[in-house]
């Protein structure tokens, strides 16, 4: 769920977890550091119902403070509720990632989200570990009237992409976007084989890679409206991104996961709807991929229309 390239460094990842039969969750390190935990919700048990079920939409940049002036240290940016979102909904999910980044004097930085004009409190979303890093994390939130709000403890500048929404009380009564999670199960690691691909070949830049998900991990051959990820670029070959979505769909101008440089390992949790075909990754750079599947959501897939990828080889490159 969380990956950490160098001693000292602060990193943060959203993460839905089945919990065990005593109500609780592992949590394991393979080194040793210190560990913050945030809650931001909960599903429970429930059959067709109004509210909490999660409407997934084709993935859509919602902000991007770049071209203004750079938020300073300590402001707060609001967004607005998106337009065809219901005002009573019962939560946001948004990849928001922070560019330009800036660090305070002791050396930290951080964004929170949290519903507009409420309390800020002490939790936050992205951590800011080095001057104008590039980092991604998905966020939920329950927004009010007036939307969300975004606090920047050092300053910089922040993209915001919707993934989708839960309903709210005025929603039809329905099963689609009930969760069902599952035990953590690896999809994809192009590290590895199997591999789409081909044997322990990564993602080139602009290579695209699909991933099933009819039929995986319990999910039923009909497929699922949505489904909940760990996704984890490794090995960077530069800077770049890259961007989850349905398969077989247009891909949209949004992105989940970033590097800033060569050799960047970037975790990041992506909810987002299926094709069905499953979910593509698209790579702007070149990385090696990891996929883990944490949970699905009932409903039908959005159709896969478009052929799948083909991916060629970039140009050889002489030796100087």
């Amino acid at each position: 769920n969380v990956n950490i390239e160098r001693s000292g460094q602060m990193v943060a990842n959203l993460v839905t977890v089945r919990l065990g039969g005593d109500g609780r969750i592992g949590l394991y390190s393979s080194i040793t550091a210190d560990l913050l935990v945030d809650v931001f919700g909960y599903y429970s048990p429930s059959g067709a119902t109004r509210a909490g079920r999660y409407i997934p939409l084709t993935p859509q940049r919602l902000l991007d403070t770049r071209g203004n002036a750079t938020v300073s240290e300590g402001r707060v940016v609001r967004l607005s509720l998106p337009a065809g979102i219901p005002v009573d909904t019962e939560g946001l999910v948004l990849n928001v990632t922070a560019v330009n980044s800036r660090l305070r004097a002791d050396g930290f930085g951080y964004w929170s989200a949290y519903p507009a004009g409420s309390d800020r409190g002490t939790t936050s979303n992205i951590n800011i570990s080095s001057l104008n890093q590039t980092i991604a994390n998905q966020v939920i939130v329950k927004p009010t009237a007036s939307g969300i709000d975004f606090y920047s403890y050092a300053g910089g500048d922040l993209l915001v992409d919707v993934m989708g929404y839960y309903s709210g009380a005025s929603a039809l009564v329905s099963e689609d976007g009930l969760f069902v999670p599952i035990s953590p199960t690896r999809l994809l690691d192009t590290r590895s084989t199997p591999n789409p691909l081909g044997e322990k070949v990564a993602l080139h830049h602009n290579w695209t890679v699909e991933v099933g998900t009819a039929s995986q991990a319990g999910i039923p051959s009909a497929g699922a409206s949505a489904v909940v990820l760990n996704v984890t670029m490794t090995r960077a070959l530069g800077e770049g991104y890259v961007t989850a979505y349905p398969a077989g769909r247009a891909r949209p101008d949004s992105s989940n996961l970033n590097a800033n440089r060569a050799g960047v390992t970037a975790p990041n949790h992506a909810q987002l709807a299926t094709g069905t075909r499953g979910v593509s990754f698209y790579s702007y750079g070149g990385a090696d991929l990891i996929v883990d599947i944490f949970g699905w959501f009932v409903g039908s897939p959005q159709v896969s229309t478009q052929s799948a990828p083909s991916n060629s080889l970039p140009d050889a490159e002489g030796f100087p």
